[in-house]
């Protein structure tokens, strides 16, 4: 009896065991069949990306190819403001230092006058002095306005050059990240996910 007992024990385990296998079968054949879905539903979802940011990609391409177009043109352009700056610059100095000229010899006209034939000499060499002191300030100053317009204009060569390898590098990876990405979108469209 006991024995029995075992043996029935033993029975409705095993059929336990073999209707917890049917459901455990059935229930991995529904996981197989989820995890084929999902891969094909991915595959797809990322071949679509794939092509989407290949597509922006060429878009912004272009753009740099524009933009690095126009680097010469905007070099160009702030190199000329500059030039005219730096002539507004020294027309303005050079109608100073013409008004203070003026001045000096009219000063000077009038104090030979007041101070009479003795003094003139004085007066002369003193108006002679002051002369050369306004041409040599003159010399300075256009010389400052010289360098600084060299050094303007060496700033825009070095932001174009800066720019443009900007630009370029950019250009690079986008292009890069197109080959990329043209390798994953074809693998998936030969697999039929495209």
């Amino acid at each position: 009896m006991w024995f029995r007992r075992l043996r029935q024990k033993r029975q409705r385990k095993e059929q336990k065991s073999s209707s917890d296998d049917d459901e455990s079968d059935w229930v991995q054949v529904a996981m197989l069949g989820l995890s084929a879905l999902s891969t094909f539903s991915g595959a797809s979802g990322k071949s679509k990306a794939s092509r989407a940011q290949m597509s922006q990609n060429r878009q912004a391409i272009g753009e740099i190819n524009t933009a690095l177009g126009g680097l010469t043109d905007t070099a160009q352009a702030r190199t000329e403001v500059a030039e005219e700056e730096s002539d507004i610059q020294f027309e303005e100095g050079a109608r100073q230092s013409s008004t203070m000229f003026d001045d000096l010899q009219r000063s000077t006209e009038e104090a030979s006058g007041k101070q009479g034939f003795a003094f003139s000499g004085e007066v002369q060499e003193n108006f002679e002095k002051m002369q050369h002191r306004m041409q040599d300030d003159f010399g300075v100053t256009k010389e400052n306005i010289d360098r600084n317009l060299e050094k303007t204009i060496a700033s825009i060569e070095e932001w174009k050059m800066g720019e443009s390898e900007r630009l370029k590098s950019e250009r690079r990876k986008l292009e890069a990240q197109n080959q990329q990405l043209s390798g994953t979108s074809s693998i998936w469209g030969a697999l039929g996910f495209g």
